[in-house]
């Protein structure tokens, strides 16, 4: 029996002005990203709870981060959008695609984030690294696409 596991080599990330651009930019090179939804709990313990915690659902957040090859500006104009929604102190918007070994069926994340930081790494023996963090701004939402 064949897997339904989606091969992490098939996802992509793109990023554009906002979430809500139809099409974004390849962030070029990526070779690993992360992305993280979390949500929170508040302690709603009584003494009425017999003796158990009782908590009630908090916030929500999500965050991305990815690392990949440095690129030259002139090559990838994704990297400079996260460099430049960095330094302007702009959104941005994420559009993941993750894709199926069962065919063409796409699921597509997509939100706003702050861009937290970017690192450049030049090791003396390998090629030059680029590390993405960000973290969501409002709703994540995930959705269905055509590949």
């Amino acid at each position: 029996m064949a897997t339904a596991a989606i091969p992490g080599f098939k996802s992509s990330l793109y990023v554009a002005a906002t979430s809500d651009s139809a099409t974004g930019v390849k962030f070029g090179e990526l070779r690993e990203v992360t992305l993280t939804i979390a949500s929170g709990a508040m302690d709603a313990t009584s003494k009425d709870s017999a003796g158990w915690k009782e908590n009630l659902v908090g916030l929500k957040e999500w965050s991305i981060a990815g690392s990949g090859l440095y690129l030259l500006e002139s090559t990838n104009a994704g990297q400079v959008s996260a460099f430049e929604a960095l330094r302007q102190g702009n959104l941005l918007g994420i559009l993941l695609y993750a894709s199926s070994s069962q065919g063409p069926s796409t699921l597509k994340y997509t939100g706003n984030v702050v861009v937290t930081g970017l690192d450049i790494e030049s090791p003396l023996e390998g090629p030059a690294g680029i590390k993405l963090s960000a973290k969501g701004t409002g709703a994540l939402t995930k959705a269905a696409a055509t590949s």
